[in-house]
């Protein structure tokens, strides 16, 4: 019994053609006697030998072929095949905020530190080819989607807000450069993860929200910055950025921006995370390093075995089925 204890069918619903089964057996015992009483009238086919003492064992062949057939027909399976499946290419492009505002210390660091730690431990952790996108009000590709997460790594430690020639955080430029750089591996999935403190003072994002999802981006948020607010360091360290009546300028992080862009795309989102974030969590397409030897098992189809059961069986009743008419 043990031995047939992972035993199932790929079509149970089959095994409901052996309720005919007694059915038969009985007609074919039926027909037997009645062939029996038959040859009792001929003694003379005994005598030229055609009487076969196996022939009544010809209906309890037959029935139980019938019985193992329709066990074949139903698709019996036990035991398995393993079989290791090839990693899932993956794709991750970091979208990372370098405005002015990224400069304020209200996330234990400056946010932009922060927001270079989570990217590089996400790069880190995975296994996908990983792509680097700089947005301000406007965005540029920094490294096309690559392997080499060392050198991608470096690009990020070497990066300091302002670079880009228009100041402001427009979030609708990050998400069309990262349409942009997705188009290079075709219909292949990738996953966008933006980094930045929430603040938006760009075009409206309805249009490339709509081309993202079309093209199936994933899209991701995390938010570095306190709402409470925080001044802007300048590169002396005792000043602090000023408006037009003098005013130190305070910015404040904001989750629903990005919230919103997370929640129509598909993907998740971040408010300074207090733990680090796993790069499985955050790709829905990815996997995290150390896990691309993913396994199938496979049913092993087992109904050659009763179905060469019922042809022998058959056959058997073929040879026993031999005698008086």
């Amino acid at each position: 019994m043990d031995a047939l204890a992972g035993l199932t069918f790929a079509e149970p619903q089959r095994l409901w053609l052996l309720v005919a089964a007694p059915a038969v057996a009985m007609l074919l015992l039926a027909r037997e006697r009645v062939r029996m009483e038959r040859a009792e009238r001929f003694v003379s086919a005994r005598v030229r030998g055609r009487s076969n003492g196996l022939r009544p064992a010809r209906p309890w062949l037959l029935a139980l072929a019938l019985v193992l057939g329709v066990t074949a027909f139903a698709g019996p399976r036990l035991g398995e095949q393993v079989r290791e499946l090839p990693a899932i290419e993956s794709n991750l492009v970091i979208a990372l905020d370098l405005s002015q505002s990224m400069d304020a210390r209200d996330a234990g660091t400056s946010r932009l530190s922060a927001a270079k730690a989570i990217a590089r431990r996400l790069i880190d952790e995975t296994d996908a080819r990983v792509g680097l996108i700089v947005f301000e009000a406007t965005a540029e590709t920094v490294s096309p989607l690559t392997e080499d997460h060392a050198a991608v790594a470096m690009l990020i430690d070497s990066l300091d807000t302002g670079e880009l020639p228009e100041a402001g955080s427009d979030f609708s430029k990050a998400i069309d450069e990262s349409i942009e750089l997705a188009k290079s591996v075709g219909d292949r999935a990738v996953d966008v993860v933006i980094l930045s403190d929430g603040e938006h003072r760009g075009s409206r994002w309805e249009d490339s929200l709509g081309v993202a999802r079309a093209r199936g981006l994933r899209v991701s948020a995390i938010v570095v910055g306190s709402s409470k607010g925080a001044p802007i360091p300048l590169e002396r360290g005792d000043e602090h950025l000023e408006d037009r009546l003098g005013e130190t300028v305070v910015t404040r992080a904001s989750d629903e921006p990005l919230r919103t862009i997370a929640s129509e795309c598909g993907g998740r989102f971040w408010s300074n995370p207090s733990e680090p974030i796993a790069a499985d969590a955050l790709m829905g397409t990815a996997t995290a390093k150390g896990q691309g030897g993913r396994v199938e098992r496979i049913p092993v189809e087992r109904y050659q075995w009763p179905l060469g059961a019922a042809l022998v069986l058959f056959l058997g009743a073929m040879v026993v089925n031999r005698g008086a008419e």
